[in-house]
């Protein structure tokens, strides 16, 4: 792969030591055209924890069931508002946050920024074409916003496959589904869907961040 020249985000910093969280967002669209969140996963990890990978071949089966332990779920089922209740989780870390995503610019750190919004939060957005780059929350300043695939402009699936990820990205998961179940029954039939299916959206989810996860470390240690 070509080396490129990529601004590492913690060289900011005020500590060399920070708090790493990668999160991901499912969503249906409703009649409005408008995105309505119904789950989200997380994992939040020490700076120490990503300087190298925390996922291997040798010890791939294993330690996904572990970090699968760590990561944090909520969907519309088993909480009010996932989405609030993450901004929280957030607002109450200690110092720097460096908040990962894939295609988060475009997509998940929009719903941080609504909610930030109906939260009352005070907040200086930092847009460019149609992208979220920061969130510069007045009452938390310290937080980076990174988006993995601005550095390798190719599919989460693609590029876990370029640099050879552990875990690789889940496949086998139909967004289609859960659109019609929305678009035929409305809420409470998307609400009746998740609590069936749990199991199968909040793996889906969790292999999704831990694969952004070991992505981020092989870019970073690669590339920054």
């Amino acid at each position: 792969l070509k080396k490129m020249k990529i601004l590492d985000p913690v060289k900011k910093f005020k500590s060399k030591e920070f708090t790493y969280i990668n999160y991901d967002i499912e969503a249906v669209i409703d009649d409005k055209g408008e995105s309505y969140p119904y789950s989200i996963s997380y994992v939040i990890l020490k700076s120490e924890e990503i300087k190298e990978e925390i996922i291997t071949k040798s010890n791939e089966k294993k330690m996904i069931e572990i970090f699968k332990e760590r990561c944090k779920y909520y969907d519309i089922k088993n909480v009010e508002d996932p989405i609030s209740t993450f901004l929280d989780d957030i607002m109450s870390i200690d110092g720097s946050i460096l908040l990962t995503g894939y295609n988060s610019m475009r997509y998940d750190n929009i719903f941080l920024y609504r909610k930030c919004i109906e939260k009352g939060l005070k907040i200086n957005p930092f847009f460019a074409n149609g992208s979220l780059f920061d969130l510069k929350i007045e009452e938390k300043q310290d937080i980076k916003c990174f988006d993995v695939c601005r550095f390798v402009n190719n599919t989460l699936k693609q590029a876990c496959e370029d640099f050879d990820t552990y875990p690789r990205k889940m496949e086998g998961f139909s967004h289609k589904i859960p659109q019609e179940i929305y678009n035929n029954n409305g809420l409470k039939g998307l609400k009746k869907w998740i609590e069936e299916n749990r199991t199968i959206i909040e793996n889906y989810n969790k292999i999704d961040v831990l694969a952004c996860t070991s992505l981020f470390i092989k870019v970073r240690n690669g590339f920054l």
